[in-house]
């Protein structure tokens, strides 16, 4: 995918939507595993939260950072990049506070 490609993309609702899916699945499974770290817990927690939140623009960037997604992924692959983000995304939204 190009560039322009991806911006196109990130700006489409209805992957926007699928990626949303994803992080509230996401967040569920961390919610209920109590051996995840505290922030991911956190973070879990502030999307539950905040339904329209900024996060949402946060994980459209860093799943379409992954040069194997593109337009015709299918949603195991949007759920398997959301999952392997969350991590990283709860630490850098709590080190920017």
């Amino acid at each position: 995918m190009t560039l322009q490609e991806k911006a196109e993309l990130a700006q489409n609702d209805v992957f926007r939507s699928k990626i949303q899916q994803a992080v509230f699945k996401a967040a569920n499974y961390i919610l209920a595993d109590s051996d995840r770290e505290f922030i991911s817990h956190k973070y879990a927690e502030h999307v539950q939260k905040n339904v329209g939140g900024a996060w949402l623009n946060n994980f459209v960037n860093a799943v379409l950072g992954d040069d194997n997604i593109n337009s015709e992924s299918p949603d195991n692959d949007l759920q398997n990049t959301v999952n392997a983000s969350f991590d990283k995304l709860a630490k850098i939204h709590y080190n920017n506070i």
